[in-house]
């Protein structure tokens, strides 16, 4: 069956162009999703918040939310605000219940982060 689905792509040269270091960046030109990192009961400690068009649980547990973050497709349930994207070569966001198909926590929408593969020779960038 062939349905449409909602998905907004960014390559590593957007990201870099437009000089996105992390998901809250990203969150802000990706149309009906909402990311940000919220202050938790622990000090230092973040809850992330991660929303498609709206909708929420008011879960901070990951396995309650209904959107997840994936890493080569590898559930990744928390700690994202240390996730780096600069080794990130494309960031997919699906929005809407076709994401369910990813399984745990989609309901909502999942983020796929797919990394980079590393090369036979040692690179680097610097960035202020």
């Amino acid at each position: 069956m062939e349905i449409p689905t909602a998905v907004t792509v960014f390559s590593f040269e957007e990201m870099d162009r437009r000089g996105f270091n992390d998901l809250e960046a990203i969150s802000d030109f990706t149309p009906g999703m909402y990311f940000s990192d919220q202050g938790g009961q622990i000090p230092g400690r973040y809850n992330e918040a991660v929303r498609f068009r709206g909708m929420d649980t008011n879960q901070s547990a990951p396995s309650q939310q209904i959107a997840t973050v994936f890493v080569d497709g590898i559930y990744f349930p928390g700690g994202l605000q240390g996730v780096d994207i600069s080794n990130v070569e494309r960031v997919e966001s699906i929005k809407g219940p076709q994401s369910a198909t990813f399984g745990r926590s989609t309901f909502a929408g999942a983020i796929k982060l797919i990394t980079k593969i590393l090369g036979s020779e040692y690179n680097g960038r610097v960035r202020s």
